[in-house]
């Protein structure tokens, strides 16, 4: 027989969980213009499926039973049968949103569907009722079981994604969803696809868009390595061509294509432009030569010799300052200058970068800089010229006296980034949900404007078997996974990513309205350990426990979103 419990959005299901103690609700509280989200998790003494339409669908044994869910309601409901990852334990974990019309259960085998309810600006107080009707075969359906969950709707109405103060920078990865929709790199398709990415990422707040103009700016994430098996490498949207009176001539078409996709969702923000300064060397025995030998960095640009009809690379250093001026004319005549950072990730060598930085700056006198960086000393060096910071966690926390400084400054931003570490917070397969709100706390308690992360779509190869890269940790290299039409599929940390870029919009808001110290209690709610210089020790490892450092407790979540709805209804 056919046992289920209605839970709520934080949990992360894992095939060993025992539904027995998995917690039950009895109703959702939420804010107006969002998807307010609960999870029905199955379990079955018999196979059967479970159909989440009114289509009909049979398992390759059609004598098992099928269960369908309704959910009756006056909102607008969205239901997505829960994809099972393996983790780097071997436990498999729910975190794909498929996009299926059933979810074929196994007897003993726990699984779990995923119901978004459109929740509009004027939405009011309802009642759902959750029906599953049974059928075998041909037999007529019968109700087999009704629940119903009570919908509370907070008097406060969540601004559009695109106007959220929460600074997000997910790097999106072109290159990447050509070769994992396999389609031709910037086609027509190509674009296609790349615009139904950019329409999931406005929904989170994104704010920035990712350009490359330089061949393989990360060397591939060294996928070139033994062992590894991805290929990540990332390719230019710029087009450049040596005519045959011998000057060059660069078309920005694919770049200014890709940032008028993303501008007409709302991500309008930034441009990230990767690819002309801290260019990740390779190894040499790997044919990673430094392609001009009299510039200070290993760009690499490709361009088409009309005269030879082949395709070479820039080899002297003038011809490398030329393109950075046409970039740079580029995006003034465009009138887009003010809007681009020229980013570096993760630069390790401080009299390098100044080399390449003040090269930059010959050439190109009103480009600004954004740095992630996992060394104070870029901080201390070079706050004068770059205008965005984003310090890996561990800077921040074991230097927050220094950064602190830098925060507000006029017309800069500081950020924060975890990648394949800390252990928590973080956001892989084995991450609790709710490391994802604390994220924003976090973000909110430090008055940082937002969070960084490398990894929206970094597809290993065959993503949806396995969703690791190299050594790094499952999940960290990816929201989504994409899917056979061309879309991306969400997954549960795409959905807490969206619950915490709300929770940071709703800790500002409740920042105007709260008398004195009633953000602290806010904080206190969740951050156990205010001291953050105490998350880690001198060589990057954490301290404390999780629980020490934040609270594991679902009541304290829902104490922190009651306690904010009775700021924001006074």
């Amino acid at each position: 027989m056919l046992n289920f419990k209605i839970t709520d959005s934080l949990l992360k299901l894992k095939e060993n969980d025992d539904i027995n103690v998995i917690r039950e609700i009895s109703g959702i509280k939420t804010v107006r213009n969002r998807k307010a989200a609960f999870q029905i998790v199955f379990i079955s003494d018999e196979n059967c499926v479970i159909r989440t339409d009114r289509s009909l669908y049979y398992r390759q044994n059609c004598a098992n039973p099928s269960y369908r869910l309704e959910i009756d309601c006056g909102y607008i409901p969205h239901i997505y049968p829960e994809g099972f990852m393996k983790d780097d334990d071997g436990i498999a974990k729910a975190d794909i949103l498929l996009e299926n019309s059933f979810c074929e259960l196994d007897a003993g085998k726990i699984k779990a569907v995923w119901v978004d309810l459109d929740i509009p600006a004027k939405a009011a107080d309802g009642v759902i009722t959750v029906k599953l009707y049974r059928s075998v075969m041909f037999s007529d359906e019968v109700l087999f079981e009704s629940r119903p969950l009570n919908v509370s709707v907070v008097g406060y109405t969540l601004p559009d994604a695109a106007n959220f103060k929460f600074y997000l920078d997910l790097w999106q990865h072109c290159s990447n969803i050509a070769r994992s929709h396999e389609v031709g790199l910037y086609g027509k398709r190509h674009f296609e696809i790349l615009e139904k990415y950019a329409e999931t990422l406005v929904y989170l707040g994104q704010k920035a868009v990712t350009v490359v103009v330089s061949e393989i700016p990360w060397s591939g994430q060294s996928c070139f390595e033994s062992g590894i098996k991805e290929n990540l490498y990332e390719y230019s949207m710029i087009r450049v061509t040596k005519k045959k009176n011998g000057r060059f001539s660069y078309d920005f078409s694919t770049m200014r294509k890709y940032i008028d996709i993303c501008n007409k969702y709302g991500i309008d923000k930034e441009i990230s432009v990767y690819g002309l300064v801290n260019i990740w060397k390779g190894k040499v025995e790997f044919g990673f030569e430094k392609p001009a030998a009299d510039y200070p960095d290993n760009i690499r640009v490709r361009y088409y010799d009309e005269s030879t009809d082949s395709f070479r690379f820039m080899r002297e250093g003038t011809e490398i300052d030329g393109y950075i001026r046409a970039i740079h004319r580029y995006f003034i005549r465009t009138k887009l200058i003010e809007k681009v950072r020229v980013a570096a990730d993760e630069p390790a060598d401080t009299e390098a970068y100044r080399q390449s930085l003040n090269r930059l700056i010959k050439n190109a006198p009103l480009f600004k800089y954004k740095a992630a960086v996992y060394h104070i000393d870029f901080i201390n060096n070079f706050v004068d010229v770059i205008s965005d910071f984003v310090p890996f966690m561990s800077t921040l926390c074991g230097r927050y006296d220094d950064i602190k400084k830098h925060i507000g400054g006029d017309g800069k931003r500081m950020l924060w980034y975890v990648c394949c570490g800390p252990v928590y917070p973080n956001t892989f397969i084995r991450s609790e949900l709710d490391e994802t709100l604390f994220i924003a706390l976090f973000t909110s308690f430090l008055k940082l404007d937002g969070f960084l992360r490398w990894n929206y779509t970094v597809f290993p190869d065959k993503p949806r078997e396995h969703i690791k890269c190299g050594n790094l940790p499952a999940g960290d290299v990816n929201f989504v996974y994409p899917s056979n039409d061309g879309r991306p599929l969400l997954t549960v940390r795409y959905k807490a990513m969206r619950y915490a870029a709300e929770l940071f919009e709703m800790l500002s808001a409740a920042s105007v309205k709260a008398a004195d110290g009633e953000m602290d209690q806010l904080y206190s709610m969740v951050i156990k350990e205010k001291d953050i210089t105490k998350y880690f020790s001198p060589e990057g490892g954490i301290l404390p426990a999780k629980d020490e450092m934040m609270s594991c407790a679902y009541s304290d979540y829902n104490s922190l979103y009651d306690k904010i709805y009775e700021i924001l209804t006074r």
